[in-house]
């Protein structure tokens, strides 16, 4: 079992971009929904308290998903010696970690962030999951739903996808859903086996998947930290670890030569990315006081604090 004193932010983790379907109390416990599972969390001094549903003390859940096997004091050194650029997002979001999450939502989710607000991404998401889902569990009056797969996104209707905000991606939704269902069941799981840039070759090949999407999957959805999306907000940083003159547009050579950038100076370069994306995205208060979005009758049950 991992150390549960490594160093673990759980709003600077959630509200980071990187997933969509967390919410949060007004006293503070957050749920994550990890396939088939909820995590529950409440950030305590000293450690996190947790727990997991519908079958409780599943450590294991909570272990892959937010990748507690990686040291973060590790990595925070490892950069330090790289570059002074990431300083200051390291101190603002220290403890922030990437996630590991079910491949098929991350596809999804990304394919809808494409010129998108986090806010409308959610809304959108979680529709996808109630609408085509199916129920995981009932806590305190709210029901949690798994991401349906595949074969039950290539039936869904584009009219209600149009109604639901999914807008002009609503029939490229259900034409990857359809070519997706077609392929091994494995297939996710063979992209996750193989080297990053072969996994990202394969995903760029499909309609509609452009680099960012392509590496946002590849880090979030198959665990290839050698990944790191570069887009509006992570370019501006990256563009500060090179020198001479730059391009006015983020071309496909620029994308590529700043993304090696990042693999050059950092140790597992998609999470460094995430640090810099949070310091152009997140502000350090909406970790206090983030938006409730569950009812306020929400708690945590049997909720376990990790040793500490």
């Amino acid at each position: 079992m991992p150390d549960p004193n490594h160093l673990w932010n759980v709003p600077a983790t959630l509200l980071s971009g990187q997933c969509f379907r967390w919410c949060r109390s007004p006293d503070g416990e957050w749920y994550h929904v990890a396939g088939d599972t909820v995590i529950g969390l409440v950030p305590v001094a000293g450690g996190v308290r947790w727990q997991t549903f519908p079958l409780a003390d599943q450590w294991e859940k909570v272990t892959r998903a937010f990748r507690l096997e990686v040291n973060l004091d590790d990595l925070y050194h490892q950069w330090a010696t790289s570059s002074t650029e990431i300083a200051a997002a390291v101190a603002a979001y220290r403890g922030m970690r990437v996630m590991r999450q079910e491949t098929i939502e991350v596809f999804f989710a990304f394919l809808c962030a494409s010129c998108n607000t986090i806010v409308k991404i959610q809304r959108s998401v979680r529709w996808l999951a109630t609408r085509y889902g199916y129920p995981i569990c009932t806590i305190n009056g709210l029901t949690f739903h798994r991401f349906p797969d595949a074969r039950a996104l290539a039936e869904a209707s584009e009219e209600e996808l149009r109604a639901a905000r999914w807008g002009f991606r609503a029939p490229r939704v259900i034409e990857l859903a359809q070519m997706i269902a077609d392929f091994p069941d494995d297939w996710f799981h063979q992209l996750s086996q193989i080297e990053y840039q072969e996994a990202r070759q394969q995903l760029v090949a499909l309609f509609g998947i452009g680099l960012k999407i392509a590496d946002c999957i590849c880090l979030f959805g198959l665990g290839h930290d050698e990944a790191a999306p570069i887009d509006t907000h992570t370019r501006r940083a990256a563009e500060r670890l090179i020198s001479g003159s730059m391009p006015r547009t983020l071309t496909i050579n620029h994308y590529e030569r700043l993304a090696e950038t990042m693999r050059r100076l950092f140790c597992r370069p998609g999470w460094a990315q995430q640090y810099f994306f949070a310091e152009a995205v997140l502000s350090p208060a909406a970790l206090i006081n983030p938006n409730s979005a569950v009812s306020e009758q929400m708690i945590l049950p049997e909720a376990r604090r990790l040793a500490g």
